[in-house]
């Protein structure tokens, strides 16, 4: 049985529609078991990216060897991209790990939802993807969604305090997770889609802590680097 170009097209997009769903439930019970740490444990925001880069790192380099692809091998066009990737992943991750901390879960999960809106409009201004006038259509529902949960005056139960300049942080990682979901989508058209979080992994894990720990001497930098509790 011949499979045509369409059948393949609408296949890979039902197969990305539920791996995109998966994705949002995992990041939601994320969320709330992430809200649970912070509030029991003496965990830092720091400790949670870093082990997460180093982890995310390890397993993908794993599955590389396994199925035989050298991450190392890029060109200088997938470098550039790929610095800029890691540039927006890093500030997208730390703002919602923050935002877990600043405010109540319903509004930082909400807030950090619009991720979707603003890749499509990142990715039809800076990226030339088509959006047709349902995906916009969505998305002011989605946003009008979005300023009921925000302005909400019946919310009960609030868990922590919490100012409304603090919902820039979402926010502002939502926007840098619309460069993050639109680069990662332009290398997977020139390189191997393992080769982006394989470095993300790296970006994390080596340059993050020399980016929140500028104080610190050279030798204090190199050992939180195996240490990172000792420099929280």
């Amino acid at each position: 049985e011949v499979v045509t170009e369409e059948s393949k097209s609408k296949l890979n997009s039902i197969a990305g529609l539920l791996l995109m769903v998966l994705s949002n439930i995992s990041y939601a019970v994320q969320t709330v078991v992430l809200k649970h740490v912070f509030k029991t444990e003496e965990i830092t925001v720091y400790e949670i990216i870093y082990f997460r880069g180093w982890s995310l790192f390890f397993f993908n380099l794993v599955y590389a060897k396994i199925i035989g692809l050298d991450v190392f091998q890029i060109s200088p066009d997938v470098a550039k991209q790929l610095f800029l990737r890691i540039a927006f992943g890093i500030y997208a991750m730390s703002a919602f790990y923050i935002s877990n901390q600043l405010l109540p879960i319903s509004l930082g999960a909400a807030l950090g939802a619009t991720e979707v809106m603003f890749t499509s409009i990142i990715g039809a201004s800076f990226f030339k993807e088509k959006i047709s006038i349902f995906d916009v259509t969505a998305m002011i529902l989605a946003f009008c969604g979005v300023l009921c949960i925000l302005l909400n005056p019946f919310r009960i139960n609030n868990d922590i305090d919490y100012k409304m300049i603090y919902v820039l942080v979402p926010i502002s990682s939502a926007i840098a997770g619309g460069f993050v979901y639109n680069y990662t989508r332009q290398l997977a058209k020139i390189t191997h889609w393992m080769i982006a979080p394989t470095f993300f992994g790296v970006g994390i894990s080596c340059i993050l802590p020399l980016i929140m720990l500028p104080n610190l001497s050279y030798i204090n930098k190199v050992t939180c680097l195996l240490y990172p509790s000792d420099a929280a």
